[in-house]
């Protein structure tokens, strides 16, 4: 049986909008992803630092992925003084149930590392991943994340960082990420 194609398409306000809004307020996100309104609006108006793309499973979009830099000052906020400076923050969404557990989002996952391992200035890459969300900690874990340490964030919900160090190269990672 042949493999479907997972890829990391540009993101596209005008294009993407309403699906990253129905994906937001779709319950199997909606749970974890509080806030829907902010997060549209991060995504139609991104900071500088952040950068973002739709997970295609064989051209069909299926969900959402965004990455920032992390600065000191950020971290500072965050309570994570231990995480270097310049290091990356990646969440990401399924937002089409009838695609969860389909290894999706570690594939997503390794393929955003690929592309990261890149550039060498970029020492660690960090989800915070609800704690309770065992589905969303197992594909960091398949995609090469490890357990950090519990934290609980501004937001009173308690999290597990999860985190890759960027400057241990392992061969099978792939090494591109757009098309």
């Amino acid at each position: 049986m042949m493999q479907s194609r997972v890829a990391l398409e540009s993101f596209d306000g005008r294009q993407h909008e309403a699906l990253l809004k129905n994906w937001l307020l779709a319950p199997h996100v909606a749970q974890w992803w509080k806030h829907p309104e902010r997060h549209l609006a991060i995504a139609l108006k991104p900071p500088s630092s952040h950068q973002q793309a739709i997970i295609t499973v064989d051209e069909q979009a299926v969900g959402y992925v965004y990455w920032q830099r992390a600065s000191a000052n950020s971290l500072a906020k965050a309570r994570l003084n231990h995480i270097p400076a310049g290091s990356i923050a990646v969440s990401l969404l399924i937002g089409e149930a009838p695609r969860l557990g389909q290894r999706i989002g570690p594939r997503a996952l390794r393929l955003l590392l690929g592309e990261l391992r890149r550039d060498p200035s970029i020492p660690l890459v960090k989800g915070a991943v609800p704690a309770h969300h065992t589905a969303a900690i197992r594909a960091y874990e398949k995609a090469g994340f490890v357990r950090s340490h519990p934290y609980t964030p501004p937001d009173p919900r308690p999290y597990l960082l999860m985190v890759v160090d960027l400057q241990r190269r392992d061969e099978d990672v792939p090494k591109t990420i757009m098309p």
